[in-house]
């Protein structure tokens, strides 16, 4: 695999970054779930698996928004800085 430029690998290696850590954090939960209900294990784990599925879809907006807020704080925090020295 050839990669072009700066974008790309720093793309792959956000890539695989999240990737590694998702499956840090996915499989321990749901093993555990499995280890300590002994009943219902099926619901147990069902409940789990969907209990990720929401929360990515729940956080990717909340997770845009802040990025914008933080885009914005910055813009305004620059400007009055900029402002500021040119008075100067």
């Amino acid at each position: 695999m050839y990669i072009k430029s700066t974008e790309e690998m720093l793309h792959s290696s956000r890539v695989f970054t999240t990737g590694v850590g998702f499956g840090l954090m996915y499989l321990p939960s749901i093993v555990m779930v499995g280890y300590y209900f002994d009943k219902r294990r099926a619901l147990a784990t069902g409940i789990a698996v969907c209990g990720s599925g929401i929360g990515s879809f729940v956080f990717a907006p909340l997770t845009e928004v802040s990025q914008v807020k933080r885009y914005l704080l910055s813009v305004v925090v620059t400007t009055i800085v900029v402002r500021k020295h040119k008075k100067k």
